[in-house]
């Protein structure tokens, strides 16, 4: 039948078993068992297929360039793949530096195209040569620049997939504000293709900064290396990456372990640039260390690790190594790294780790014997030991490859019973039929009873002991070296900056008003802050703390277990307590500068395309009393109308009990703008009112907006919602009796 239905729409596809091998691994060790791999080319072709599998209730799963080092694509019940390899590629231009991209597009591609425009698409993961988006999506792919810009979450706005439950949907939006939050959107990012297909994305993209600094630091000691990254961060020294190599450690054969540390420092003020770097190599004299090379950050990480593998190889009799990956805190990452050195020295492997020092995101590397039984059962040993006291030490069981086939099974040792029920009951609310990647992210009590009898096998076995295996709340409370902070939900932005006023670390999250309302009521607005676009207040959340002392997330900077449901409590539950990462006030100021002046409505653009600003210019907001605010990445020589505007403490537009914040499909002009008192945000398109709109003013608005939302107080009431979203709201009405 289906390949009937490939032939009559001349779809191309493979069957033959000799051709059918490459498609049964990715970077995982294990095969997979493909039975058929189509191959569309057209977005026609693929919605075609899809719709097909998904009426016929056919296992399958979609594979992008195969990168994946957790098994999540790779088929377990003789799935069809679907490879969207051969899809056709579009890079759509719109408003704002946002583009609408195919999810075959590789990530190269997209930044060689976004080159054009001096601008950048941040998401930099190892294979970024090769991965695509839709595979990024679905894994919510990170990378050494995650440290300053985030994950690919922070960068989707829109999202077009397909579901077997809901079939062809719009998750996100893109305007920010259209819905006051977007907690089915997160769902589905980092969901590893088990919830639906990418059609195409919306992404929000950035100006590349125009001076970049990138070199290595040899140290002797890779403890001396560690050092030295909690006093870069705490000296806020780094404004991109910050990864560190330890040196190959072969037991019986390695005396002292060194680690090379490599940095990127970039901005668009040369001056700050050179400035760090001198800091940083005064920070440094402290260590027995040295500069070693300059290059380009993924070139000279590439280097590092394929130097160190060649070490292993010359020195050691094993010539084959798996990679997988955990976090800790960052505190924590000494503790880790003797943890796993220990085990080495126990299980006689080689080892190195390449991690990502910035955030926690360690990646340590085993070298085996595949063809030794005993060797392969020590390494699945390691593995268990390496996440278990990571997730003990207050960390994650992984930060960016994913669960996968992997870690499913600790994962559901790891995780609070309730949230691999909601879980489950996320999976058959977008598959019902259990058809689309099956087998990958989550498991079930008969898998994991398995598990655990072949790990107990295996410690007694290697005369290793290991703890009970069962779920146990970690009550870690971070400190300010692990970048995010423990808050009380019911504190306000205004109290939250009092608060830190006298500390060196901020919370990036600036409402345009309203910053007396507490965060609880915040999440639920969904009112503007100034720095949205960079800093969304829901992905500055990585934990949630219930009432009940359910703790949703990890108290890390990055985590993809399981489903990212903080933003789902956030929308519909209030919290006890929210943890949310820091960025240093100094870094802040370095990087975003807000200037502001009075002017009137035909001279707005003259200001925003000023020589003095139009190369930095980030945002501006214009004001009902003709007040212009600009941010710009770059402090410059402004003219004497202007002066510096202190968001950092809290400075805002006011406090306001009702208003209306409208998401409109096209920029307005001002003159076109017939309210008392308003408030233009340019990137976003976002017009707030603060007037009562009477009924025909209204009916004009319906016709040029998004959506139209009303806040009263505490509430957010939909006044006008455009069909493209309502299907999400249903959606989020759908999953609240899952978590009630």
């Amino acid at each position: 039948m289906l390949k009937n239905y490939l032939k009559e729409n001349n779809v191309q596809f493979i069957d033959e078993k000799e051709k059918l091998f490459i498609y049964d691994y990715d970077a995982y060790l294990a095969k997979g068992n493909a039975s058929i791999v189509i191959s569309p080319k057209t977005m026609n072709e693929l919605s075609g297929v899809i719709d097909y599998l998904n009426r016929n209730n056919m296992k399958y799963l979609i594979r992008g360039a195969g990168t994946n080092y957790c098994g999540g694509v790779q088929a377990q019940h003789h799935d069809v793949v679907v490879s969207i390899a051969q899809l056709n590629k579009e890079i759509i231009e719109l408003d704002n530096n946002l583009y609408t991209i195919s999810p075959s597009v590789k990530l190269a591609e997209i930044n060689q195209k976004l080159m054009e425009k001096s601008l950048v698409y941040p998401p930099d993961p190892a294979s970024l040569r090769v991965c695509t988006l839709g595979g990024t999506i679905a894994m919510n792919a990170g990378g050494a620049r995650c440290y300053m810009y985030g994950v690919t979450a922070n960068y989707i706005r829109e999202i077009n997939v397909n579901t077997p439950q809901h079939g062809t949907i719009n998750l996100g939006s893109k305007q920010s504000y259209v819905l006051p939050n977007y907690p089915v959107k997160h769902l589905f990012i980092g969901s590893e293709g088990t919830l639906g297909t990418v059609l195409n994305a919306t992404v929000s993209t950035q100006k590349d900064n125009l001076y970049k600094s990138e070199l290595i630091i040899q140290f002797l000691d890779y403890k001396h290396a560690i050092k030295a990254v909690d006093i870069i961060v705490k000296e806020g020294l780094l404004t991109t990456a910050i990864d560190m190599s330890t040196d190959p450690f072969i037991p019986g054969i390695t005396n002292q372990i060194g680690a090379k540390l490599i940095i990127s420092i970039e901005h668009d003020n040369e001056e700050i640039v050179l400035g760090k770097l001198t800091t940083l190599k005064e920070a440094m004299d402290q260590f027995d260390c040295q500069i070693i090379s300059y290059g380009t950050l993924h070139d000279m990480r590439l280097a590092v690790v394929q130097e160190n593998v060649q070490g292993v190889i010359k020195r050691s009799n094993k010539k084959v190594y798996f990679l997988f990956d955990t976090v800790v805190p960052r505190s924590k990452l000494e503790e880790i790294i003797e943890y796993f050195f220990r085990l080495s020295e126990v299980f006689n492997f080689p080892i190195l780790n390449t991690y990502h020092a910035g955030d926690g995101n360690i990646h340590p590397t085993i070298f085996y014997d595949p063809t030794d039984e005993e060797e392969y059962e020590k390494l699945k040993l390691f593995l268990h030991l390496i996440i278990t006291k990571a997730v003990r030490l207050g960390g994650a069981v992984t930060g960016e490859h994913g669960i996968g086939i992997e870690k499913k099974n600790i994962q559901y040792i790891l995780t609070d019973p309730r949230l691999n029920k909601l879980y489950q009951e996320i999976k058959q609310t977008f598959d019902q039929e259990n058809i689309i990647n099956v087998g990958k992210l989550l498991s079930d009590n008969e898998s994991v009873e398995q598990y655990k009898g072949l790990v107990r096998e295996y410690s007694l076995k290697y005369c290793y002991p290991i703890e009970k295996m069962e779920y146990n709340s970690v009550k870690y409370k971070p400190s300010v070296e692990d970048g995010v902070l423990d808050i009380p939900a019911q504190l306000s932005p205004r109290e939250l900056f009092d608060k830190l006023e006298e500390e060196t670390i901020s919370i990036p999250y600036f409402p345009v008003v309203n910053s007396q309302l507490s965060l609880n009521d915040l999440y639920k607005l969904g009112i503007p802050s100034f720095l949205d676009s960079i800093y969304n207040l829901d992905l500055l959340t990585r934990a949630v703390e219930l009432e009940s002392e359910f703790i949703v997330g990890r108290k890390t900077l990055k985590n993809v277990e399981g489903y990212n449901v903080v933003p789902l409590y956030l929308a519909l539950k209030d919290a006890k307590t929210v943890t949310l990462k820091t960025v240093f006030k100094e870094e802040l100021r370095n990087k975003y500068y807000f200037i502001k002046t009075c002017c009137a409505k035909d001279e707005v653009h003259k200001w925003t395309n000023h020589p003095s600003f139009r190369n930095f210019l980030v945002d501006y907001y214009y004001t009902s009393v003709g007040e212009l605010l600009l941010l710009l990445s770059c402090k410059v020589e402004i003219p004497s109308n202007f002066e510096e505007y202190n968001v950092w403490s809290g400075t805002n537009f006011g406090e306001y009990s009702t208003f209306y914040i409208i998401s409109l499909d096209r920029e307005l002009q001002f003159e076109d703008i017939h309210f008392n008192s308003w408030l233009y945000l340019n990137n976003e398109k976002t017009l707030l009112v603060f007037d009562t709109i009477q009924e025909q003013k209204m009916e004009l608005l319906k016709r040029v907006s998004s959506s139209i939302r009303k806040i009263n107080q505490n509430t957010n009431e939909y006044i006008y919602l455009d069909q493209r979203y309502k299907k999400q709201v249903d959606i989020l009405n759908d999953l609240k009796r899952l978590i009630e």
